[in-house]
C-alpha cells in the first residue's frame, strides 16, 4: 500500500529559499530526558522556527553519535522510547497540527529488528517525512529504498 504524502521537505527548503533564510533541522532525541517530553520539545522547535526536525529513534549502540547523543539515547531507552512510542509521537504531533517535515534519525538495525516494509509503512502512515539511517550507505541501502519509495518516504544520506 502506497502512502500519498506531500513532499513537506522540498517545500520547507523553497519556503527557506524564497525568504533568504537557512532551513534549520534540529535534533531531537526522543524519549529524552522523559518519554512523554518528544512532542512538547518538538512543539518548542517548531515554534521557534524550525524548518523541519529530526527525532531520533533510541538504539543501543549509536557508534555514529558523539557521547552526548549515546548519554541520551541510553537515559531513552531506560524511559521505554523505542519505534512505537516514535511513531506516537509523530502521530500525536500531527494531529496536533504539526505540519513541518519529521525526519526519524537512527540506525539499520532497529529497522531490520522491526521489520523493514513494516517500519517504513508505519513511519509513513504515522506522518514521518523522511529517513536517516546512520549507518546505512547509499550503496548498501536497497532492501530499505524501494519499500521506503513505496511508502513515500525520503531516504536522506549523510
Amino acid at each position: 500500500m502506497t502512502v500519498q504524502t506531500e513532499d513537506r521537505i522540498a517545500r520547507a527548503f523553497a519556503a527557506a529559499r524564497a525568504e533568504g533564510r537557512t532551513p534549520v533541522f534540529p535534533f531531537i532525541p526522543a524519549g529524552w530526558p522523559e518519554i512523554d517530553a518528544t512532542v512538547e520539545i518538538v512543539e518548542a522547535a517548531v515554534a521557534g522556527g524550525a524548518a523541519g526536525v529530526e527525532i531520533g529513534l533510541p538504539f543501543s549502540d549509536p557508534m555514529g553519535d558523539g557521547p552526548t547523543n549515546q548519554r541520551a539515547y541510553e537515559e531513552a531507552i531506560r524511559n521505554g522510547a523505542n519505534a512505537e512510542t516514535v511513531f506516537a509521537a509523530v502521530r500525536e504531533l500531527r494531529a496536533r497540527g504539526v505540519s513541518v517535515p519529521l525526519i526519524v534519525m537512527g540506525y539499520f538495525n532497529p529497522l531490520l529488528s522491526y521489520g523493514i516494509s513494516r517500519f517504513v509503512q508505519t513511519a509513513a502512515e504515522a506522518g514521518v517525512d523522511g529517513l536517516i539511517t546512520v549507518d546505512l550507505p547509499p550503496q548498501e541501502a536497497g532492501e530499505v529504498e524501494a519499500p521506503a519509495r513505496e511508502a513515500g518516504l525520503h531516504m536522506i544520506y549523510l
